[in-house]
């Protein structure tokens, strides 16, 4: 089964160092600043493509898949380290209004994870935990713990290493980000390895702290006949703690035998073991490549679920029958490459999409409103511009603050960069609603 390495190329970008570059109104009555713009070859890093955390204070934190101080060394780190191993970063608001970036951690060292594409979550102590696809002891990837310090440097500590035991049973390759559970249990998504069929296929994981050391659960292995394969994203919880996300390929004979994806939902049982439902199978002909759910789903208060696909239809909503199967609904979304959706508390939806037509090209940003007949309306809030100077190319979700301002980030373009640059570089970006547009979850 071909991996989901080999299927997409299009996450190769970066970001680094200078603050506030323009500011754009549109026509539904929003603002757009740039607040940071990375530099390629920078050591700050560059090429973001997770989405930010926030904490109280007002700053954000997030990855750089590529940049940093480590080239690493051929294998580990991607482009053969050409553009750095990437890292961790804080960015602070300063007092003459700019934003001030701070290297938390540089990944590619020995042992140490390697180009990271996900975003962090926090505990209630301030620490961060993310994965990485690449490095580790075994170069299949890490899951890590950066520590808060009450002074001084962030410390790292790599939790996990996979492809640990033989021929990578416990899963590879890491691209989602982490979640936690009530007893601060971890879970995930890796997106190769296991002991499907295949042995290729990714599995779904559990990482639990006995006696001071973090051990691997694995809760599902991918492959079998219908099922998905392939999961590059994270997970989420409902009510009852059961655990839903997407496979990006497998389920069907579509995509030239490779399937088209699926979702699904795992629901733990008596005696620690989980059970494994494919709610939804996305389908088309043979040789048509159709959907590939790439994204973490959400849950509405209804208990549906919403995500989107690298291919059509861009968007959906499944929505659970009585029976205990699910319906599915296509959404309207924008061309091209769609990111993962947050909802505010009208049911409002939001995304990136990372390129776009019609003259865009570079991605925008996009709102889909609920309509009282059932359909949905899509809006474009934002379109990067070709040139590229407010940013480019979008892969990393959103996220509001208080007020309902959303932010993001570009994995290229900027202040530092230019049409044709082959080095990465990138930005973080802020949209400040028009009044009474947008309201927060």
């Amino acid at each position: 089964m071909r991996s989901y390495r080999q299927l997409s190329h299009a996450r190769s970008f970066a970001l680094a160092a200078i603050a506030i570059l323009a500011i754009a109104t549109n026509v539904t009555g929003q603002t757009e600043k740039v607040l940071y713009s990375f530099e390629a070859g920078a050591q700050g890093g560059s090429g973001p493509q997770s989405a930010l955390v926030m904490d109280s204070a007002g700053n954000f934190y997030g990855t750089n898949f590529y940049g940093g101080t480590f080239e690493g060394a051929s294998g580990v780190c991607s482009d053969d380290g050409a553009y750095g191993c990437g890292t961790a970063f804080e960015l602070s608001p300063s007092s003459h209004g700019g934003w001030t970036e701070k290297v938390l951690r540089n990944f590619g060292g020995s042992g140490d994870g390697a180009n990271p594409t996900a975003a962090l979550t926090s505990d209630a102590a301030g620490n961060l935990y993310g994965t990485t696809g690449g490095g580790g002891s075994k170069g299949c990837g890490t899951v890590f713990e950066l520590i808060h310090p009450k002074s001084g440097p962030w410390a790292e500590q790599v939790l996990y290493s996979f492809c640990s035991l033989p021929e990578e049973a416990d899963g590879s390759h890491p691209y989602g980000g982490l979640i936690f559970d009530k007893a601060g249990n971890l879970y995930g998504t890796a997106g190769e390895g296991g002991t499907g069929p295949c042995g290729c296929a990714g599995v779904v994981f559990e990482l639990s702290l006995k006696q001071g050391v973090w051990a691997e659960h694995v809760l599902h292995n991918f492959g079998s006949e219908g099922d998905g394969a392939n999961p590059v994203a994270g997970l989420v919880f409902d009510q009852a703690g059961n655990l839903y996300g997407t496979a990006v390929l497998g389920g069907s004979s579509c995509n030239f035998n490779l399937g088209c994806g699926v979702v699904f939902e795992l629901s733990p049982q008596t005696g620690g073991t989980w059970t494994e439902k494919v709610l939804y199978i996305f389908t088309g002909s043979y040789d048509e490549t159709v959907a590939e759910p790439n994204s973490t789903p959400i849950l509405d208060a209804a208990g549906n679920l919403y995500g989107t696909t690298v291919y059509t239809p861009g968007a959906f909503q499944l929505t659970p029958n009585s029976d205990g199967s699910w319906s599915e609904s296509d959404l309207p979304a924008p061309c091209c490459f769609p990111n993962a959706l947050i909802m505010d508390t009208k049911g409002n939806l939001y995304a990136t999409a990372a390129s776009g037509t019609g003259g865009s090209c570079c991605g925008s940003v996009f709102e889909l409103a609920p309509q009282a007949d059932g359909g949905w309306t899509e809006t474009t809030l934002l379109t990067f511009p070709p040139s590229g100077k407010r940013g480019a190319f979008p892969f990393s979700g959103l996220i509001f603050d208080s007020k309902g301002n959303l932010y993001g980030t570009t994995a290229q373009g900027g202040s530092f960069w230019h049409i044709g640059a082959q080095a990465p570089a990138g930005t973080v970006f802020e949209i400040t609603p028009a009044p009474a547009e947008i309201a927060p979850k």
